[in-house]
């Protein structure tokens, strides 16, 4: 401020410059998402390691269909080759489920039976994902964590018919998928 009380464009000591006024950012754009739409969105900021507003920002104005992202596929695509925000979602919720049923057979020796449901969702699922997508490792270790549970149920003498059969299930599923 000036003595007569006017803005000047010039650093105040211990603040920030001024913007030249193209650079201000003074207008909004305002739109309603779905819960999802909106933890794809965030999902999708943070793989590019972005701000969610400069994340917007790069997307939104972009020019033409062809730029990609949002403005050439809807809401919630990702780029070709990598897994959607659903199939990962259900995926997750799959991971969520069998954890739940190792931790039940890990405490009780016995596999609950849920599994097969739970394995045949998963083999749907694996269908659609890509293996080049950076889970081979991970299924790796829980195909490998799997084969230790069984191992110890097999030594403790509790190993089931049942529980061989579906061991051998995921060990197949996982297989596949690797193999792929």
């Amino acid at each position: 401020m000036t003595e007569h009380g006017t803005v000047t464009d010039e650093k105040k000591p211990g603040g920030r410059p001024t913007l030249a006024l193209e650079n201000r950012r003074t207008e909004r754009i305002s739109f309603g998402v779905t819960k999802v739409q909106k933890a794809a969105f965030l999902i999708n900021a943070a793989e590019a390691g972005l701000s969610s507003n400069d994340y917007a920002r790069q997307v939104l104005c972009r020019s033409g269909a062809a730029a990609g992202g949002w403005a050439g596929g809807g809401a919630g695509k990702s780029t070709v080759g990598a897994p959607t925000f659903e199939l990962v979602d259900s995926l997750t919720r799959i991971g969520v489920d069998l954890a739940r049923l190792r931790f039940i057979a890990d405490q009780t020796g016995v596999v609950p039976d849920g599994l097969g449901a739970v394995i045949a969702r998963l083999d749907c699922k694996l269908d659609l994902l890509l293996v080049g997508s950076g889970l081979a490792d991970e299924l790796a270790a829980y195909r490998d964590r799997l084969n230790d549970i069984a191992e110890r149920l097999e030594t403790s003498g509790q190993m089931s018919e049942r529980a061989r059969g579906m061991i051998a299930t995921v060990n197949a599923v996982i297989s596949k998928v690797l193999s792929a």
